[in-house]
This record gives C-alpha cells, structure tokens and sequence, in this order.
C-alpha cells in the first residue's frame, strides 16, 4: 500500500477525479464506522452512496467524475473541482488525498497535501487563488480563495477580499486598489492584530488571530452619500471549536463601515459574539430610509433580522424572522444569549437553524413602493459533534463534524415591514435556497428547490403565475428592459452547498440553463 502522505506515490487514473488512501484504518480495521464515531460513519456513508465511493476498496484509486481533457486547465478546476467539494471535503478531512488529472495523467489540482500550491501554480491556476500571508485558506488547499466580486467605487478597484468559507483559515481582510494603475491603495483587516482595538476579544497568547477568519466572501454595499462602504464578515475559525478562540472574535459575525478612501473601519456591528454555530453574516446590507433616518437591513443566518443607523452603526431593533431558533435567543434591543452549542467533545447537540443559516447567501429583496422586505427563509436545524483538530496547514479546520437534517423542514418567501413586523407568508414545503427578486410592478418572483418560478403579489403574497423550469433554483433571478419590453431571467441548476440547506434533494436533477422570460405588453 503506498505511502498516503508522499504523494509521488499515490497512483492516480489519467481522466478521472481519484480518491485514495482515506479509510486504510477501515481496510485494515484499525476504525469500525459502526462503532463510537458516527462522524466517520456518515462520512463514509455519504461517499459511498451519493458519489458511489466504496471506502473498503480505498486501497486502489477510485474514481468520482470523469475530467475533459480537452478544455483548459483553470475550466476544469472551477467547473469539475468546486463540483466534487463536498468529496473533497469528506475525504480530506479524514486523512485522504483528492486528484484531478487529465487523459494524459497530469495533475491538475490535488487536495489534502501542502504541495497543493505548487500544483495550482504549475497549471496557470493563479487566476482562481489569493496566497494569503502564510496562512492556509480554504478546502484545506493552502489558498485563500477570491469568492466575491469587486466594487468599482470613484476610480479604485475594490473593495475585495481574500478568504473564503468553508474552513477559513485565513486573516480576513479587505482590499482596494487604484483602477488606473493598478497600485494598492489600502488593505482592511478584518481581525485585529494584538494591540489594536477589538484584539481584545481573542486569546492574547497564541495565534488564534492570525487565522482567525472573519472573511468579506460576498460583495457589500457602498453609500455615496456617507463614503462608507459595509462589508458583511465571516465566521471566525474553527467553525464550531470555541474553546481555542475564546472572546467575542471582533470583527467576525458583523458588518464593518469601512471608509473607502482610507480603508478604516468607522463602526462595527457584530450580530452573534462568539460564533459557534457557522453562522456568517457576509450577506447583503440592504440600505433604506425612515422616517427622516438613514438605515440599513440585514437579514441574518442567526435567524434574526437587524435594523442599524447606517451612519454610526446604532441597532435600532433585532426580530426574528423563522420560526425556529433555539441555538440563543436575541431580544429586540440586541441582548445575546447562547444557549445549545457543541463544547463537549464527540458529543451530538441538535440545533435550529442548522449552519447554512434561516437564510444563506440567497438574498432577500426590499420594496421601496411598498417599504417592504421580501425574505427566502430555510426553516431546517442540524446536528453538530465537537471534534477537536489542531491546527495544521491544508487540513480542514471546522472543529465539529455536522449532520444537517433531511426531514422535518419547511421554507417561505416572507414579507416584513421595515420594523420587523411579518405581513405576509408564501409557505413551501422545502427551505427556499435561491434569492428573491422585487420589481416596481409590486411583483415578488422566487425559485423552489423542486424547480417552480413563481410571482407573488408584493403587497398580499397572493401567487399570480408559476412556471416549471425542469431543476431546482439555486440562484438570483434579474430583470431588464430592451426595446421598451421587459424581461425577467432566471439561472436554473441545482448544484452549490445544497447539502447545507437541503441535503436530501443532492440527487435531484441538476439542469444547466438560463430561462427568459418576457413580461406581456
């Protein structure tokens, strides 16, 4: 049996995505998937009927996917390597090695090892990655991965972040350069360094900070009118371990005004203190006016939505908008509250809303007509077991193996007033898990996991029309005009984190289409 961590060793299959060396302790019998470690068993039992692994024949190469020779390399990672990340994710973190090459056997990408880089570099991968500082980034690759794009804001590119989820193990921060010439012109970190103000609520032994996370993984919102531009952060790293991270982990979970000549944070609101729950707030920071104020909306994966003073970061009331949370409570003035986390090791706690949040990065919709909020809401939990795993470069570092539910859930489009009061309710049987749209014809349109478009009466919630689009609906519908005709096009293809917010439906058609629609004269 070859040695799994040299890998000039690891046989690999020309034109094949290969898995090896992951469950040697299951071949030799050193670990028994049935016994005391039910993370490894579902681990095993997700590669063995979702990408039809079998972990006892992990003694040869097995082969996940087949790879295209024919197109260029920096294709076939994005296209074929984010596709397998979930195997990626379930071989590497138990000791595995993923490659990927083409018909004539050259190694394209390859995870689970240091030399991963090397690799990326040698096939004109550069493109896909940010090397961030010595630290390692996401999908235990050595990288940080650019997973958002950039603003461009009064002649600077920018501002754009390195650092990605899943396993974040980077120091988040914010970059901005000149358009023209391409020069830096600042970089925001989003973690304090010791001594600067937040570092407070991190370890002060350690290094802890310096992989902390905390990543700016979704495009924000800039505001002309105060020069700020809010940028949504990360969770901090490990995901569920908090014990190595004690502290608020500033300025993970929250949204930072940065000023976008200077790259300096003006005010920070963190939404869940201590993240032990996955629970990102990268999502949109919708921008409103009331009475007379300026403010901001946020509808966060903690379940809550948030209203702030855009201009000093004042909360002005939290609500939640699920029906189920149970991991803390938070009251309308902001008050936290945890209340179910995993802290005990190889210990099961069942939690509401599951880590892909009541809401992941689909996003939520506002209505100036209607000075309305339109939410996809997924109404599921999950089971997380602490697993404690020191830090180690090009490992996965999440710190808990998690389960999330495949029963017992329920999505909606909801509508809230700008005061957080619920209006109106278009329920569904399954979370929604693509973004909504408003249109100034006081429409809603929302895409199903089962594959309907709908639109929705902005003001009643009443369905109007529907049109099945043949696969789920993980994406953010769009509209224009040509002509003087309208149009409303939606991207249809069931791919992405599902497992995350709907893993029972990973085998449901998969689809690869953009339907058009034209509104009628």
């Amino acid at each position: 049996m070859a040695d799994r961590h040299r890998l000039d060793s690891v046989p690999r299959s020309p034109g094949k995505v290969t898995v090896y060396g992951a469950w040697e302790r299951f071949v030799r019998g050193e670990d028994d998937v049935r016994g005391v470690r039910p993370e490894v068993a579902l681990s095993w039992q997700r590669c063995r009927d979702r990408y039809r692994v079998d972990p006892y024949l992990a003694e040869a190469p097995v082969a996940i996917a087949d790879v295209d020779h024919t197109l260029e390399h920096d294709v076939v990672f994005a296209e074929l390597g984010f596709r397998a990340a979930s195997v990626v994710q379930e071989v590497t973190d138990l000791g595995g090695v993923v490659t990927v090459t083409d018909a004539t056997g050259r190694v394209l990408a390859e995870w689970g090892n240091k030399a991963t880089r090397n690799y990326a570099a040698k096939a004109n991968l550069a493109p896909w990655f940010s090397w961030a500082e010595g630290s390692t980034g996401t999908n235990g690759m050595g990288t940080a991965l650019e997973s958002q794009s950039p603003v461009v804001i009064r002649g600077a590119l920018g501002p754009k972040a390195a650092g990605a989820d899943p396993d974040s193990q980077v120091r988040g921060h914010i970059d901005c350069w000149d358009l023209e010439t391409g020069e830096q012109r600042w970089r925001c970190y989003t973690i304090p360094r010791p001594g600067e103000p937040g570092s407070e609520t991190w370890p002060s032994d350690g290094e802890a900070w310096t992989r902390g996370g905390a990543n700016h993984w979704v495009t924000g919102t800039y505001d002309p009118e105060t020069n700020l531009y809010y940028a949504g952060t990360g969770n901090p790293a490990p995901d569920f371990d908090g014990a190595v991270r004690e502290g608020d982990n500033l300025y993970s979970d929250s949204v930072v005004a940065v000023d976008v000549d200077t790259g300096e944070i003006q005010w920070h609101y963190q939404f869940t203190p201590h993240d032990l729950w996955d629970y990102d707030s990268t999502m949109e920071m919708t921008l409103f006016e009331r009475d007379g104020k300026k403010l901001l909306g946020h509808f966060d994966k903690n379940g809550y939505f948030f209203v702030l003073d855009r201009t000093n970061g004042e909360l002005q009331h939290v609500t939640p908008y699920v029906d189920r949370i149970d991991w803390g409570t938070i009251t309308r003035d902001g008050k936290v509250t945890p209340r179910k986390y995993p802290d005990k090791e190889g210990e099961p706690v069942h939690f509401y809303p599951g880590p892909a949040g009541a809401k992941e990065w689909t996003h939520a919709a506002f209505s100036p007509r209607t000075e309305m909020f339109y939410v996809p809401v997924a109404d599921v939990g999950a089971t997380a077991t602490r697993r404690r795993r020191e830090f180690k470069e090009g490992m996965p570092y999440w710190g808990a193996a998690v389960q999330v539910d495949i029963d017992n859930m329920a999505g909606s489009v909801s509508a809230f007033d700008t005061y957080g009061v619920e209006r109106w309710r278009w329920r569904n049987s399954h979370p929604m898990a693509a973004s909504v749209l408003a249109t100034a014809g006081d429409l809603v349109f929302a895409g199903t996991p089962t594959g309907e478009f709908l639109a929705l009466d902005a003001r009643t919630g009443e369905e109007l029309w529907k049109f099945q689009c043949g696969s789920g609906h993980h994406g953010s519908a769009m509209t224009y005009m040509v002509d003087g005709k309208q149009y409303v096009a939606v991207p249809v293809g069931w791919g992405g984190w599902l497992e995350g917010i709907i893993p029972g439906m990973l085998g449901a058609g998969h689809g690869s289409a953009l339907i058009v629609f034209a509104l009628p004269d």
